[in-house]
């Protein structure tokens, strides 16, 4: 089967919020109208995390942020008193994740 990007999107950022949910954070804002365009913002007692996420089916592997994009959810971040993160999500042919990479970006 053949998937838009969308479809990538949304299955890696899926993937995202589930790991998280299964390490205790609670979701606070995750828009699935447009994934890619947002980040996904989670709370932990008084932490709070934001994270793009980066998407691809395997063999390929997620892009990373670029110096912009970085730049972007840095700022975010300090507004918002949160730890940025760049969460890159492997995917298998059904969309189901095989691997998720962490990095802290601030």
């Amino acid at each position: 089967m053949i998937y838009d990007s969308y479809d990538v999107g949304l299955a890696g950022e899926k993937a995202v919020v589930n790991w998280l949910n299964q390490k205790g954070w609670e979701i606070t804002r995750w828009d699935t109208d447009a994934p890619g365009a947002t980040d996904i913002e989670a709370r932990s007692g008084n932490k709070k995390l934001l994270v793009q996420v980066k998407s691809a089916i395997y063999p390929n592997q997620p892009s990373s942020l670029s110096e912009e994009e970085e730049r972007n959810i840095k700022s975010r971040a300090t507004m918002k008193d949160a730890e940025a993160w760049e969460a890159r999500v492997v995917l298998d042919r059904s969309l189901n994740p095989m691997n998720i990479e962490w990095r802290k970006l601030n």
